[in-house]
């Protein structure tokens, strides 16, 4: 009997196929904490952007309070890698962006204002204690 491939078959929910088609469409959101799973998604998919594609932009909607730096700091290597190779990549910030959050919002190059009312940006800066003499 010939060795035949076999086919796996899985089931995909309904967000699951709507989340395949927007990162289809080059629409990625980061909701939450910024984890590994959102960073590899991201980064895979930035560094897997095609030559021919360059008029179609990249979207990353961000709603987050922050999250781990070294994923964030995954993602905005990933961004800039774009950018620098002609693809435009959009960020919007919807809700609350907080954090490693803000400082993806703040890598692009030319960053689009959008005026959205409930939206809170957080940055938080570790200033120096003044010296008392």
């Amino acid at each position: 009997m010939p060795n035949l491939p076999t086919r796996r078959v899985m089931r995909v929910s309904a967000f699951d196929e709507r989340v395949l088609e927007l990162v289809n469409r080059r629409i990625f959101f980061i909701q939450g904490a910024l984890s590994d799973a959102d960073a590899l998604i991201v980064t895979v998919n930035l560094a897997s952007l095609k030559e021919e594609d360059k008029a179609k932009p990249v979207w990353i909607v961000l709603n987050s309070p922050g999250g781990e730096i070294i994923q964030g700091f995954a993602v905005c290597d990933a961004i800039s890698a774009a950018v620098k190779n002609g693809f435009t990549v959009n960020i919007l910030a919807t809700g609350f962006c907080a954090s490693m959050a803000t400082a993806v919002l703040f890598i692009k190059h030319r960053p689009m204002v959008v005026n959205l009312d409930r939206l809170k940006l957080i940055v938080s800066l570790k200033m120096p204690m003044p010296l008392e003499n």
